[in-house]
C-alpha cells in the first residue's frame, strides 16, 4: 500500500528529492517501475489518474507531471519539457 507520509519524508530530508512536492518521488518511483506515459530521454511525463489523486488530492485528473533528473542527480518537477534548461 502506498503511504503518502513516506514521500513527504523523502522530500523533507536531504537527498535526491529535497524540497520538491511529495508526489515527485512517487512519480519517479512509478517511472522506475516502467509506468511513465512518456520518456524522451530528458523529461519523463505522467498523466495524473484517479489513483494518483487518491494519494495526492492536490493533483487534478488529466493534468501532466513532468520530471527531470539533473546532472547532480536531483529530480525536479518542471513546468513543461524545455530542453534549453540547465538541470
Amino acid at each position: 500500500m502506498v503511504n503518502r507520509s513516506d514521500y513527504e519524508m523523502a522530500v523533507g530530508s536531504p537527498g535526491k528529492f529535497e524540497g520538491e512536492a511529495p508526489y515527485v518521488p512517487y512519480f519517479w518511483e512509478k517511472m522506475l517501475d516502467g509506468c511513465e506515459d512518456d520518456d524522451d530521454g530528458f523529461v519523463v511525463t505522467f498523466e495524473v489518474t484517479p489513483g494518483d489523486i487518491a494519494i495526492f488530492p492536490e493533483l487534478k485528473e488529466g493534468a501532466f507531471i513532468y520530471l527531470a533528473e539533473g546532472d547532480n542527480g536531483f529530480v525536479t518537477e518542471v513546468s513543461e519539457p524545455n530542453y534549453e534548461r540547465d538541470f
